[in-house]
């Protein structure tokens, strides 16, 4: 009994002792919509507890730090690594120890990496793992795991192996099963830029755009943007660094790092710093040569499940898309201008005003639904105040709408946000403080983890603490929705109005999106129209706490000018077999200068035409833009055809006595001379009496065909989207 006693209270004496460790196994309950106080502290800045390496332990835990790289396994365990915070007995510095926290015990285990921080990195042969390879101490780098669940490390700011502390680009590799990292690519060393702290960086290397080379590579930087698509690429934008010859400042370049072959790809975007944002027309893809974000740091970059990229933040509020196939740039929403306050709504209620502060160095991840969510950071709230923030966003890039989850919509100015509750229990009133360069992971239920980062606490800007935090998203167990929308039939442009018609399977009200302003805007569910052209509208149903954003839906049809086709001069003819017909017809707009959509022409003619017949129309079409146009049709005949008549076969009927008449002259004045009848007279006598016999009187032996005239009647068609026109001309031909 003495002894139970005595361990019971050294026990007590341990917890007393060490507040913030996390002895909570994972086995606390969580509820939807709520955040859950799993462990660490906070009060102060903790040191680390490393306890044995490779040995999970109640008493484990790292120390208070921020801006670390993190990974899920596929087990579900998270991994922390490096960051800038406090190691065993002093801090904060940059760190490179590695930390894994298994959720189903609650414990922390210390995988590897030193107890001290500042420390260089041992880079050994590139492309060969070893024991004793490590990157060095760092923070803001990026990170990302690829289809082998192994994790990869890019830049960020600290040591390289030469000791010297600045904006790195080297590339690693952690194979978790073998427990090794590789050094992959990039500089293990730093050039000098200036003679301070921090006064180095690596170059890098751009090539020529959109050229695949092995000696590409991005300069060093930190806080970099990064999203890996459904590929297994990696998408790298902007951050941190120095350019070759040039002061410190941030990239507005775009890269993609293909894991396979292990080459870089400068995409998009300048080699300089401090790019401003080209924005456009909202809403309008646009190629990146033209408009293009600006150089930012901070922000966040994700790729949804359809080829697209999203880019939001980085102090700037604004949100962009850039098409992975195209690479097609489109600014999608948010103020241009820099410090935008949030504009928060109802909690809980999506709505297309809805839209985060401009803030930087915020949480952020993706749901298994292609959600993008957003926690904390520095930046703006709705009464336009700067400082630590604590809200939770979620935008649906389906919808394209945010929705205000749950923190404060005002900054925590005094460190009085935080209500950590009782740890391990869930409650609608705990919520973690506001928080900046925060990390977090996302388990395989989808439960989004946080540890802490830097922190306002009690009144005191600029402290980093080691809270733990769970929290469970509603958005994940809502019911689906589908939209119907009824085809939208093509109109003219003297239409004013078309309604729509659309309906959510959950019988939730719609709302509705003009895609085309300039041609058509909204007015409730009516699209108002204003111009000729194509006209896109989208319906839009946001979801609630029941029913998760639908698929919106899109339709489009054309608002068309109307024309007309009539003949210009004679709309008859006559000709003969053989001779060309020629028909003008006039194509104008109505009530417009130029045609606003392509015209496309065609002819038929009713009887069809005899085969030899031929007909041409020129032009064939006409291009929107243009101004009235004049059509000429021509039709041209054959020659007119010679027909050979049956041969003649003679009788005695007339003939014979024609004969008789023209030769007794003859033989009589043959008698004359010679007196009387010789054998050769009598010959000649009957042989030309045959041939006679042979003659049709005096006449020729073919003639001329002669047929009746035929009547045809010519249509020609003009024909715009559903717009149809139609002017016939008669021809004659004998």
């Amino acid at each position: 009994m003495r002894k139970g006693l005595l361990l019971l209270g050294s026990i007590i004496w341990f917890l007393l002792m060490f507040p913030g460790l996390a002895v909570f196994a994972y086995a606390q309950t969580t509820a939807l919509n709520e955040w859950t106080w799993v462990g660490g502290s906070h009060s102060i800045p903790q040191l680390g507890n490393y306890g044995t390496l490779g040995v999970a332990a109640a008493g484990n835990l790292p120390g208070s730090r921020e801006s670390s790289s993190t990974w899920v396994d596929t087990n579900g365990n998270l991994w922390l690594f490096g960051g800038l915070g406090y190691y065993s007995i002093a801090g904060p510095q940059f760190l490179n120890d590695l930390w894994e926290y298994t959720p189903s015990t609650g414990f922390w285990t210390w995988q590897g990496g030193p107890l001290f921080g500042n420390q260089s990195g041992a880079y050994g042969t590139q492309g060969v793992p070893s024991a004793s390879s490590i990157p060095g101490g760092r923070s803001g780098a990026a990170h990302w795991t690829d289809a082998n669940g192994n994790f990869w490390l890019f830049g960020g700011l600290g040591y390289d192996a030469a000791g010297n502390a600045g904006y790195l680009n080297d590339l690693w590799e952690y194979n978790v099963t073998a427990s090794r990292w590789t050094w992959q690519g990039g500089s293990s060393l730093l050039t000098q830029f200036g003679n301070s702290y921090l006064d180095y960086g690596s170059t890098g290397s751009y090539g020529t755009q959109n050229v695949s080379a092995s000696t590409n590579l991005p300069p060093g930087r930190s806080d970099a943007m990064y999203a890996v698509d459904v590929a297994g690429n990696l998408w790298l934008f902007g951050g941190t660094g120095y350019a070759a010859s040039s002061s410190l400042g941030s990239f507005d370049d775009l890269w993609i790092y293909n894991t396979s072959s292990k080459i870089w790809t400068w995409v998009s975007g300048s080699q300089a710093l401090g790019q401003p944002a080209s924005y456009g027309t909202q809403g309008v893809p646009y190629d990146p040569s033209v408009h293009f974000p600006g150089s930012r740091w901070g922000g966040a970059l994700w790729a949804d499940n359809n080829g697209f990229l999203w880019l939001f933040g980085g102090i700037i509020g604004d949100l962009w898309k850039i098409d992975t196939a195209s690479r097609q740039v489109t600014w999608v929403g948010g103020s241009p201008a820099g410090n935008a306050p949030g504009s928060y709504g109802t909690i809980s209620v999506p709505a297309a005003t809805n839209m985060p502060g401009a803030r930087e160095s915020f949480a952020h991840w993706a749901d298994s639904k292609g959600n993008f969510w957003v926690f904390g950071g520095t930046g703006y709230d709705s009464s336009d105040n700067f400082g630590f923030l604590n809200d939770l966003w979620m935008f649906n890039p389906q919808s394209g709408v945010w929705t205000w989850e749950n923190g404060s919509n005002s900054a925590d100015l005094s460190g009085m946000l935080a209500n950590y509750g009782t740890r391990g229990t869930p409650a609608i009133t705990s919520e973690p403080g506001g928080l900046w360069l925060s990390m977090n992971w996302v388990d395989p239920q989808g439960n989004f983890w946080l540890y802490s980062g830097g922190a306002t606490t009690n009144g005191t800007n600029g402290v980093i603490i080691d809270d733990l935090w769970i929290y469970q998203p509603l958005a994940l167990t809502l019911q689906l929705q589908t939209i119907t929308f009824s085809t939208l039939s093509d109109v003219l442009n003297t239409t004013t109005s078309v309604p729509l018609s659309a309906s959510a399977s959950s019988g939730l009200p719609l709302s509705f999106v003009s895609n085309t302003p300039s041609v058509c805007s909204l007015s409730g569910s009516t699209a108002e129209i204003a111009t000729s052209g194509t006209c896109s509208i989208t319906a839009i149903q946001a979801g609630n706490s029941t029913y998760a954003a639908a698929t919106p839906v899109t339709e489009t049809f054309q608002v068309v000018t109307d024309f007309t086709v009539s003949v210009s001069g004679a709309n008859s003819m006559i000709v003969n077999q053989g001779g060309p017909a020629t028909f003008n017809f006039a194509v104008a707009p109505e009530a417009v200068t130029n045609f606003q959509n392509t015209v496309t022409l065609s002819y038929s003619s009713s009887p069809a035409l005899p085969s030899g017949y031929r007909m041409t129309m020129t032009p064939t079409s006409i291009a929107s833009g243009s101004p009235p146009t004049n059509v000429r049709l021509v039709l041209s005949t054959p020659a007119i055809a010679v027909q050979e008549q049956a041969p003649y076969h003679p009788t005695f009927g007339t003939t014979a006595p024609l004969a008789i008449c023209l030769l007794l002259p003859i033989m009589g004045y043959l008698r004359q001379r010679a007196k009387q009848f010789s054998v050769l007279t009598v010959l000649i006598f009957l042989l030309s009496g045959a041939a006679l016999l042979s003659l049709d009187g005096c006449g020729g032996s073919s003639s001329a065909s002669s047929g009746s005239p035929t009547s045809y009647e010519i249509l020609v068609t003009a024909t715009s989207g559903s717009l149809s026109h139609s002017s016939s001309v008669s021809l004659t031909v004998k």
